[in-house]
């Protein structure tokens, strides 16, 4: 419970008790046209420090206490204290702990038992035990002042225990705040890895899917570089056009092995005219591919040849044997129309 709630139902509490003294005290002395005096001062008195507790004054806490105080001290009679022991001395110190801290609640506590003491001397008689009657001494006194001590100190251990809670729970809710935040960030990086993830994944997809293009486009452009044409139901031309590496050969090799198969063609028109240099691999190459087709029962025909290609092959001491060649591919094509079994489609 809050200091605040405390002091809204202790003002509750005591202006309705004011009121009821009011009211009671207006019966008892002649009917309700007599007021008491004390008792309205009283009530008004509450009444106007629960509108500025209501209307949220800092100090209404404070204000409490201290009119407590006064009224205890202004409404108590010598005779009352003479004959009795003034535990009302203790109201103060009681509300003081809960509302106020320890070094504002033993000065108003000092301040009551003063007034008290101040009462009985102005209401006569000296200021000694005989004075306050045979219940009065000086341990009487001790024990009040003890009692309002532990008191005021008990209010101070549990405020500062009540401090420490809210501290704690503040604390708490920092932190509890704190990983509601880091939780949001750590969904917010969540949502943007599945993101990007979802992106990676989208764009492997393309990838893969530009890769198999590219690979299809490939293999288009190796087919268009390596065309192997029919010109009879057993007879193909494979005109080779551009430089010959290595990879490449062996691709001119697959191509007309494989479309040889196929077909059952039994002549290979190779016409290399449109091939710039034929050196010792490019003419190493032509010689495994005739050796090649020739283990699958077909021959080549060499067509092509152009004068500068011819000097080159001699001068590299390259021998063409056991194959066929002719000069140009109309040379090359009427002999395989001329050769025995084969038949004009």
């Amino acid at each position: 419970m809050t200091k605040a709630r405390i002091t809204l139902t202790l003002l509750l509490v005591l202006l309705a008790a004011s009121l009821f003294f009011v009211v009671q005290t207006s019966i008892s002395e002649g009917g309700f046209g007599t007021v008491n005096a004390s008792s309205l001062a009283s009530a008004l008195l509450i009444g106007g420090l629960l509108v500025l507790h209501l209307r949220g004054w800092r100090y209404s806490s404070s204000a409490l206490v201290i009119c407590l105080g006064l009224l205890i001290v202004l409404s108590a009679n010598a005779t009352y204290l003479r004959d009795q022991v003034a535990l009302q001395a203790l109201v103060p110190a009681v509300i003081g702990s809960m509302l106020l801290s320890f070094r504002w609640t033993m000065p108003i506590f000092g301040a009551v038992m003063l007034g008290l003491a101040l009462q009985v001397v102005i209401g006569g008689g000296p200021l000694t035990a005989e004075a306050f009657g045979p219940t009065f001494s000086i341990i009487n006194l001790v024990n009040l002042t003890i009692i309002a001590i532990g008191i005021s100190l008990a209010g101070r251990l549990s405020h500062d225990a009540q401090r420490t809670a809210e501290r704690n729970e503040q604390q708490t809710g920092a932190a509890r705040r704190q990983l509601e935040v880091q939780a949001q960030a750590l969904e917010r990086e969540v949502a943007v890895a599945q993101a990007a993830r979802s992106d990676a994944e989208a764009a492997r997809a393309a990838m893969s899917e530009q890769l198999a293009t590219i690979q299809i486009q490939r293999e288009v452009i190796q087919e268009m570089s390596v065309p192997v044409l029919p010109i009879t139901p057993t007879a193909l031309l494979m005109p080779l056009i551009g430089a010959l590496d290595s990879a490449r050969l062996q691709l001119v090799q697959e191509h007309a092995l494989k479309n040889l198969e196929q077909r059952s063609a039994r002549y290979l028109l190779l016409d290399i005219s449109g091939v710039p240099i034929v050196d010792t691999q490019v003419a190493g190459g032509l010689l495994r591919l005739v050796q090649a087709v020739g283990l699958l029962g077909a021959q080549v025909v060499l067509v092509g040849i152009r004068p500068e290609v011819a000097q080159s092959i001699v001068g590299l001491g390259i021998a063409f044997t056991n194959i066929t060649t002719r000069g140009t591919l109309q040379d090359g094509i009427s002999y395989v129309l001329k050769g025995k079994g084969v038949q004009v489609g």
